[in-house]
């Protein structure tokens, strides 16, 4: 049986990791990209052109357990206290910083998932008291928005346009078309492609090979 590895949130600047108590059951990711959808009078309807790309979310929820039912740390005396480990990830991902004049940006890791990114909203369900009112247990979902600087964004739209160079590794899957599409937007620009790599047929490509897309002019 491998090492149990907990996800654990680590702000850049400011504030102490957080390790969860118990590991999310799932993980939701999510992407968008926005369209002009905007329809020509006297259309039935509008070719969607880009507009942006939202950034990047990330949503799961955590369970709190102070019942000893689950018990984070082996061989513990005393089971972790609800409100208190709460408030240690507030201050990881909510609390307002100063210095900063924000919230934290913080590392989520846990296995395959990374992720940068600023919390965007949390709320807790506390689920379970002791007869004095003090929670025992409580879910709490959370979501965070990926986070990339302005710096950081300029770079990725370099290296992802069309005006710059590309060099694309074949794969069995890859053809032409697809390729030409994935690096223009375009599917049209088979011949010209085929051309500058001396290519002699493009609808059989031999997976290995590495293919150059010259900038559009």
């Amino acid at each position: 049986m491998g090492f149990l590895q907990k996800m654990k949130i680590t702000p850049l600047s400011g504030g102490k990791a957080f390790e969860v108590m118990i590991n999310p059951a799932s993980v939701k990711m999510s992407k968008t990209i926005n369209y002009d959808k905007k329809a020509v009078q006297g259309t039935v309807a509008a070719e969607p052109k880009f507009n942006s790309y939202e950034n990047d979310t990330l949503e799961f929820e955590l369970i709190f357990d102070g019942t000893g039912v689950v018990d984070p740390i082996k061989n513990a005396l005393v089971p972790k206290v609800v409100s208190e480990e709460i408030d240690k990830l507030t201050d990881t991902v909510y609390k307002y910083y100063g210095a900063k004049h924000e919230p934290n940006v913080v590392d989520i890791s846990w296995g395959s998932t990374l992720f940068k990114g600023r919390l965007e909203s949390m709320s807790i369900d506390y689920t379970l008291f002791k007869p004095n009112g003090s929670p025992l247990r409580a879910k709490l979902n959370l979501k965070f928005v990926k986070y990339m600087t302005n710096k950081e964004a300029v770079e990725l739209a370099k290296n992802q346009s069309s005006d710059i160079s590309h060099i694309k590794k074949i794969k069995t899957s890859d053809t032409l078309q697809s390729l030409c599409f994935e690096v223009y937007g375009d599917g049209n620009y088979c011949t010209d492609v085929a051309f500058l790599n001396n290519l002699t047929s493009f609808r059989n490509l031999k997976p290995g090979i590495n293919l150059v897309f010259s900038p559009l002019k």
